[in-house]
């Protein structure tokens, strides 16, 4: 198995290009020669993840936070040599919340040690599609509060001056100031569940931006775990936030835990979406999420 390293020199706000100075020799030491590419936009990281996963044979490894991770996997995803491909992730974002879910220490250290000397896992894929976008995501697909917080990062920028953790934690409280929660109707596999929706997601890692909101979920589960949250007033979702920051989220009768293979999702209005953090539309008026069982061969420890 070849490697090649897709390394988003801007990730951590801008620090990666530091830290990845200073890490590459000591990789390039264990693993010989590297094979690296540094694309200069999203574009640019899908093309060429893409051009890997298309020959076969290799191991993409995501060097960056988790939209280059996104981007690296929706590439394997859409290609037809995806069986033949590796999958890995060397966490240097703000918070690595995949990294977490597969056990992995928030180090390179420890992302080489699990190239080295790891174990391939078959881990579960979400597939978000909307009116006129299909989009995939490795922690979590969402719609509705969390996905309108994402909004205020990635679309309006705000807060861009603060760093790490604490912008998620800000956003969200900014977030909550004006959110409405939007009446709908959603399809749990076979089971209907209506109300009036704050939140709705599905995915295979517990957590996203910190925030633990799939306390049920797993990397390589024959089902995406789901979280509705209905019919809450923003003082309720408010501790919704505080009880997930501080992993204690629990099932109740505005909280609802489930597992499911599709979700389909009819709104009287339109929900921001988003996979892994990165918004994928603005406007969506019907949403559908798709579980892919085991989809995506990736290193772990």
């Amino acid at each position: 198995m070849r490697y090649v390293f897709i390394v988003n020199l801007e990730a951590r706000d801008g620090e990666l290009k530091h830290l990845w100075r200073a890490a590459e020799p000591s990789i390039s030491a264990e693993l010989g020669p590297l094979e690296v590419c540094y694309p200069q936009s999203a574009l640019e990281t899908l093309q060429q993840a893409r051009t890997y996963a298309d020959k076969g044979g290799y191991c993409i490894v995501s060097v960056g936070g988790e939209g280059t991770m996104n981007l690296v996997m929706q590439a394997i995803m859409d290609s037809d040599r995806r069986e033949d491909t590796l999958m890995a992730l060397v966490p240097f974002g703000n918070v690595n919340d995949y990294a977490s879910a597969l056990g992995m220490e928030k180090n390179w250290q420890s992302a080489i040690q699990a190239l080295m000397h790891g174990q391939e896992r078959r881990v579960g894929v979400t597939e978000l599609l909307t009116q006129d976008s299909r989009n995939y995501a490795l922690n979590m697909a969402d719609i509705g509060f969390g996905a309108s917080t994402a909004k205020l990062h990635s679309v309006d920028r705000k807060l861009s001056w603060v760093k790490g953790q604490l912008k998620y934690n800000l956003l969200a409280i900014r977030a909550l100031m004006s959110w409405k929660n939007i009446p709908c109707t959603v399809q749990v596999d076979d089971e209907e569940i209506g109300g009036d929706v704050a939140l709705v997601l599905a995915g295979n890692s517990p957590t996203l931006g910190g925030f633990r909101v799939l306390p049920h979920a797993t990397v390589d589960s024959d089902k995406f775990a789901v979280t509705i949250c209905r019919d809450v007033s923003r003082l309720q979702l408010m501790q919704v936030l505080d009880d997930s920051k501080k992993s204690r989220l629990t099932e109740s009768e505005r909280i609802l835990f489930r597992h499911a293979s599709r979700i389909s999702v009819e709104p009287k209005g339109e929900f921001v979406t988003q996979v892994d953090g990165e918004i994928t539309n603005l406007k969506a008026n019907k949403v559908e999420f798709i579980a892919h069982a085991k989809a995506l061969r990736f290193m772990a420890p």
